[in-house]
């Protein structure tokens, strides 16, 4: 608790979110650091698994999860170093769950394009549970706004923005974002909402009233699969400070 105590401490008041993403081209896939600014992306390192689909962090626990796409399975991703670690496999009839994200309550959503269906996933094992019909194909990205209480989902095929009903499942269109190729949604409080086009392999920014797109710059991969923002690590030399006047103040509510 007092490493994510102390995370939870530093982050809002000194650093922005950072955006992660996964380069599908080649034998492992490459977990990617990418500016919003620019577009412009850094390779982290190798997951170590192929066809992986989807990023999603979960805040209270600190954790980076994909989807393995080969192998219908759950991973854990380092984000330091890029490495995947298997959690379990997802089951059932969900073979190719292209998109996933993290609501505030802490739910891992996922959307299954061979069934075209939400589902929510189990983050201890893997497994995933069916929500609901989405009423639409080819779900290349969710996005949870935490402002709203809103599940985003995009479309690859459609090209269309959706809201999505988290009880039921189904979508309602918004709009068209005017790219044609999105794979990848992610939602900040406070940078917005960002999307990655395969058409044009760049980074967009998104207005989730009209589902609209903008292009902010190239990313400088060709196979981009799955956004997410996850929060900054704080310096060690931070944690231990921090850490050490926390002690002290527990030790001084003691001798009361």
């Amino acid at each position: 608790a007092l490493p994510l105590l102390l995370v939870g401490f530093w982050a809002p008041a000194n650093a922005l979110s950072l955006l992660y993403g996964v380069n599908s081209a080649g034998l492992s896939d490459e977990l990617l650091r990418i500016d919003t600014g620019t577009g412009a992306s850094t390779v982290v390192g190798n997951i170590g698994f192929a066809s992986v689909r989807g990023l999603a962090y979960d805040r209270v626990s600190d954790t980076l999860y994909g989807l393995d796409n080969s192998n219908d399975q759950l991973l854990t991703i380092d984000r330091n170093s890029g490495a995947g670690t298997v959690v379990g496999p997802v089951g059932g009839s969900f073979g190719n769950i292209q998109a996933l994200t993290f609501d505030g309550s802490g739910t891992l959503y996922g959307a299954d394009t061979s069934t075209n269906e939400l589902v929510t996933i189990n983050t201890a094992t893997g497994a995933a549970t069916s929500v609901g019909v989405l009423g639409f194909a080819g779900v290349g990205g969710l996005a949870y706004d935490t402002n709203t209480d809103e599940l985003y989902g995009v479309s690859f095929i459609t090209d269309e923005f959706y809201t999505i009903n988290t009880s039921t499942g189904a979508g309602t269109s918004v709009g068209s974002l005017g790219f044609g190729g999105a794979v990848g949604l992610a939602f900040d409080a406070s940078l917005g909402l960002f999307g990655a086009d395969t058409n044009t392999d760049a980074l967009i920014s998104i207005v989730a009233s009209t589902g609209a797109g903008t292009s902010i710059g190239a990313l400088g991969v060709t196979a981009i699969n799955g956004l997410t923002f996850v929060l900054p690590i704080p310096p060690a030399g931070l944690l231990f400070g921090s850490a050490l006047g926390l002690l002290g103040w527990m030790r001084r509510r003691n001798f009361r």
